[in-house]
């Protein structure tokens, strides 16, 4: 281990510390820098590249996110509040993606928490919407 590494891993607090101010110092123009490297053709071609590995590498969660946001797209499907708090404002949490209609309804801080292991979800009902994909007459909205 060379010398600069040593003292960094003994100063990570000093460093977080100079980073931190040397972007408020200098915000303006490292945004501007960031903002002229974002139209270069290597960094395009860099996210396009990115964004075809992530899609194969999570092919099955985007698919299943696709066919929910359909659903709430179509007005098929309401968000309901969260099955844990109550909170109104929910996300919908797939708890398997090869079954891409059966989720839950959770706000932000307890799908965080489902997904760090902190909650479980056990006891907590599961709402399967695969009768929602019927095709013909008008769509109903679930209350």
């Amino acid at each position: 281990m060379s010398y600069y590494q040593e003292w960094a891993k003994k100063n990570k607090d000093k460093i977080k510390e100079y980073h931190k101010k040397y972007w408020q110092e200098n915000k303006d123009k490292i945004k501007e820098r960031e903002k002229i490297y974002k139209t270069t053709e290597r960094y395009v071609k860099w996210k396009r590249d990115y964004r075809k590995i992530e899609y194969e590498r999570h092919k099955d969660k985007i698919k299943a996110r696709k066919k929910i946001k359909g659903l709430v797209h179509q007005n098929r499907l309401k968000r309901l509040p969260c099955q844990i708090c109550g909170e109104n404002k929910s996300e919908f949490h797939h708890p398997n993606y090869a079954k891409p209609y059966e989720v839950y309804h959770l706000c932000d801080y307890c799908h965080k928490k489902v997904h760090i292991n902190e909650t479980k979800l056990n006891d907590i009902k599961i709402y399967n919407y695969i009768g929602l994909l019927k095709k013909r007459g008008r769509p109903k909205l679930n209350n």
